[in-house]
């Protein structure tokens, strides 16, 4: 018998789109289905942050801050008491030690240190204003109506104790008529000054107001002094040293009046037969220098 050609089964196969598409194949075999993908594991959830209940630290409340602030308050206050105190306690001391380093005379003490001050009027050239032309006068001038005339005019208390034993020499402290807060004329200004700490033996004069009615008159035109403040030395009325502090608000200070103090102690101390205290230096020198 003659051969026979078997003719091949179309094998199905799936096409681009999944349709089924014929092509020829050299055997016929059934379609095996393809196994599903298997699904990923799911990552692991993230568990929620825990809420955070507000807390009486988390936002304090005003009675808190209001106690807190004059907790604060109360401490700073007591501080500040405390270094006044404190301060209060050297001040006599570091005085004395400036005196000291400045070589100033020492302090005198007297009964009446702590009495009002005696105020005489300068009303003409004649009377208190013909007096301070005679002898050694150290003139300090003050305007105690301002700060830097108060301490102005406790220098000059200082002044005229440690100068006081000093025979022929006399400290006299010059306030305008208007310059002393309180006082209404030359009776009542010996208790104003006295409420400034001005106190003692101490000569006190006022000065009027001029023609112009600016106070100061002999000041400005007798003893042609500017400032406010100032320091004069006069030998029978003439002038022998001026210290005037370096702008018209500020005080005279202890330092600056140290050359004009040393030089008015050394030279009446001379003339009183005491001793001859070390001669001053020159403000500007470190070479010292004899009085004359």
């Amino acid at each position: 018998a003659a051969p026979t050609r078997s003719t091949p089964l179309p094998v199905h196969v799936p096409g681009p789109h999944g349709a089924p598409s014929t092509a020829p194949g050299p055997s016929a075999s059934p379609l095996v289905p393809r196994p599903a993908p298997t699904p990923a594991a799911p990552f692991p959830a993230v568990p929620p942050a825990p809420a955070t209940v507000p807390t009486p630290t988390d936002h304090p409340s005003p009675l808190r801050l209001s106690l807190l602030v004059m907790a604060f308050l109360a401490a700073a206050v007591g501080v500040v008491v405390l270094l006044t105190k404190l301060a209060g306690s050297d001040r006599d001391g570091s005085a004395d030690d400036e005196a000291v380093r400045l070589r100033l005379p020492a302090l005198v003490a007297s009964d009446r240190d702590q009495e009002s001050v005696a105020v005489q009027p300068l009303t003409d050239e004649g009377g208190a204003l013909a007096d301070l032309g005679r002898g050694g006068v150290l003139l300090v001038f003050a305007k105690p109506s301002v700060a830097s005339g108060i301490d102005t005019a406790r220098l000059a208390v200082d002044l005229h104790r440690r100068l006081r034993d000093r025979a022929g020499l006399r400290v006299v402290l010059v306030v305008p008529s208007d310059g002393v807060p309180g006082a209404t004329g030359p009776n009542s200004a010996g208790e104003a000054l006295r409420r400034l700490g001005v106190t003692g033996d101490l000569s006190v004069v006022f000065d009027p107001a001029g023609d112009d009615g600016v106070s100061g008159r002999w000041r400005r035109t007798h003893w042609k002094v500017d400032e406010d403040n100032a320091a004069v030395l006069l030998e029978d009325g003439v002038e022998v040293l001026r210290v005037t502090p370096p702008t018209f608000s500020a005080p005279l200070t202890r330092a600056q009046v140290a050359w004009l103090g040393r030089r008015a102690g050394q030279d009446y101390a001379d003339r009183a037969g005491e001793p001859r205290p070390p001669a001053p230096r020159a403000p500007d020198s470190g070479a010292p220098m004899d009085g004359g």
